[in-house]
């Protein structure tokens, strides 16, 4: 058995899967378990077709409330259309098949939004260049044709059928879907696994939460109130309440000497005391389920803060060894042109290197 405790997309539950394994994870965020339950299930591509279609019939005569944290970033046609087929929606199970159809959705809430592609938290386009010279501007044009123009139930019939091509995925012989729980600290104890790949979440540079907020919004979490947990429970989140925010107080010099430097009452303090100390405790619960001689495989690459670069991977492998787990081999590869945020004028910190570790317990 194999696990990711930070799934993400799901993708290395996939490839898990596909190669004969049983697999379980863990994350946070409730499209992120949505999506990953989808990509390694087996379900009838007919019967999603023909659900899609019935709960577009359902969702054109029926009123919906619009969400109130999504208002800002649709037309008012997108939006309502969008409204109505979350509530059809809503008043289907957790089967397979449904949660394929609300996988759809969330792609139909992405692609119709007025939110520049270009970055990969909800920013909103403001105006087009006229005529697009660049690879950005051409994106930017093209999402603001479709986001004001386009029938949100003809895209989403649209993702449904390209959702439904996507689940023609031929799993081995006897293939069980994942099992994604809620939180990486989380993972019951009696969960025992062969071997753990994981790109845990970097420090505060990603805003995980913000990036998914708007297709939330109608899968069931229409407000800010209803998301706040998420956020909560996200390692790596960018908004800490000064009193419960956890204090790092580990044997890692170098995380100590990093905190040393950052003003103790300054925001960033908390957000990267709060990640070191949540990071660690993942890790731990995580190795615990990690049988003796098992593998594992962490992928990860070095962070900025206050305009200085914080090893991420190192800190997370030496969490490992403190833990128990030898190193077996590291491989650090150069990346080019991925930045840890979105930033409209190039002042982004990029994203160098990322290394390849693989421990054994």
């Amino acid at each position: 058995m194999l696990l990711d405790p930070f799934v993400g997309s799901g993708t290395v539950l996939l490839e898990a899967a596909l190669l004969g394994h049983n697999t379980v994870g863990a994350d946070p965020n409730p499209l992120a378990r949505l999506v990953t339950r989808v990509k390694t299930r087996r379900v009838s591509v007919d019967a999603v077709r023909l659900a899609g279609a019935e709960v577009v019939r359902h969702a054109r005569r029926r009123h919906a409330d619009p969400p109130e944290v999504a208002a800002y970033w649709y037309t008012e046609k997108v939006l309502h259309g969008l409204a109505q087929l979350g509530d059809a929606l809503s008043e289907r199970g957790a089967d397979a098949v449904s949660d394929a159809l609300r996988v759809a959705l969330a792609a139909t809430a992405n692609g119709l939004s007025m939110q520049d592609p270009s970055v990969p938290v909800p920013v909103h386009l403001k105006s087009i260049a006229e005529p697009p010279a660049t690879r950005a501007q051409v994106r930017r044009a093209v999402r603001f044709q479709l986001a004001t123009t386009a029938d949100p139930f003809a895209v989403f019939l649209r993702n449904v059928d390209d959702q439904a091509q996507r689940l023609t995925t031929p799993f081995p012989t006897g293939h069980r879907a994942s099992r994604v729980f809620p939180d990486a600290r989380q993972i019951p104890g009696n969960i025992s696994v062969d071997a753990i790949v994981t790109s845990p979440p970097y420090g505060p540079a990603q805003k995980y939460v913000r990036a998914t907020q708007l297709p939330l919004a109608f899968l069931g979490y229409p407000t800010r109130e209803s998301q706040r947990p998420i956020h909560a429970g996200t390692i790596g989140r960018e908004r800490h309440i000064a009193d419960a925010a956890p204090t790092y107080e580990g044997p890692d010099s170098v995380a100590a000497e990093l905190l040393l430097r950052i003003t103790p009452d300054a925001p960033v303090h908390r957000i990267w005391s709060a990640y070191l100390v949540e990071i660690e405790d993942a890790l731990r619960v995580a190795c615990r389920a990690l049988r003796p001689g098992g593998s594992f495989v962490l992928v990860a690459g070095e962070n900025v803060v206050r305009h200085e670069v914080f090893d991420t991977s190192g800190y997370l492998v030496r969490c490992l060894t403190r833990l128990g787990l030898t190193i077996q081999y590291s491989r650090r590869d150069e990346l080019r042109g991925w930045t840890l945020q979105s930033s409209r004028k190039g002042s982004a910190p990029r994203l160098a290197s990322e290394t390849v570790t693989v421990l054994s317990a």
